[in-house]
């Protein structure tokens, strides 16, 4: 499968299904001085990921859990990292922070290669085929500390999807699946911030939109 420019998406596109060796490859643009955050969803019991830039500034990475425990770091001079990561029994989460020392953009690209039988990216569970991946983008000025949501649909606002270790600090953004298994596509968001500011984005049709802005 080949790799496209869609800046802070990683796509839910299925991968071939369940061959060791199998890839799927997503290509990004990190600005200057700026850091990208990426969910990786892995659902296999071992996948290699490789990170290669395009060789124009250095680029520093670091990979935590979903309880926020540091499971790879790469800081050395250059742009390219490798690293493996394990679904176990079932679906694990996992974050990509990309650090941009230099001062131009630069383009790379995140390869993942099973190395057993399962999709290295989770679905999530409406099985339509539809992207569901969106970029949380904080605007706001501070930490969002609590990030909530569900379909326009629901009568809740369901948990905490950034869990108890993670957030999103003032300027960044981080990617995630947006699918509850219902096949609804309009979904509403409410994020919580460090001064216990409440801010609600309703509406948003995650078939179609990429980004969710707080500000």
């Amino acid at each position: 499968m080949g790799s496209w420019i869609k800046s802070g998406v990683f796509a839910a596109a299925a991968l071939m299904a369940g061959w060791a060796g199998t890839a799927q490859a997503e290509t990004y643009r990190v600005n200057a001085n700026s850091t990208d955050t990426i969910s990786l969803n892995i659902c296999n019991p071992q996948v290699q990921v490789t990170v290669d830039g395009d060789n124009d500034t250095d680029l520093d990475f670091w990979v935590y859990d979903s309880n926020g425990n540091l499971v790879h770091q790469d800081t050395d001079t250059t742009d390219i990292t490798f690293f493996t990561v394990s679904g176990g029994g079932g679906c694990r989460n996992y974050s990509l922070r990309v650090q941009n020392l230099g001062s131009v953009y630069n383009q790379y690209t995140v390869t993942m290669v099973n190395q057993g039988g399962g999709n290295a990216v989770s679905q999530g569970n409406s099985g339509d085929g539809r992207n569901r991946q969106m970029t949380i983008r904080n605007y706001t000025g501070e930490t969002i500390m609590i990030l909530r949501w569900s379909n326009s649909g629901a009568g809740s606002w369901g948990p905490d999807r950034l869990g108890s270790s993670q957030t999103i600090a003032a300027g960044s953004q981080v990617t995630m699946n947006v699918d509850d298994g219902s096949g609804a596509c309009n979904f509403d968001f409410r994020a919580e911030t460090s001064s216990s500011r409440n801010i609600e984005r309703r509406g948003i049709n995650v078939c179609s939109e990429s980004y969710v802005t707080f500000n």
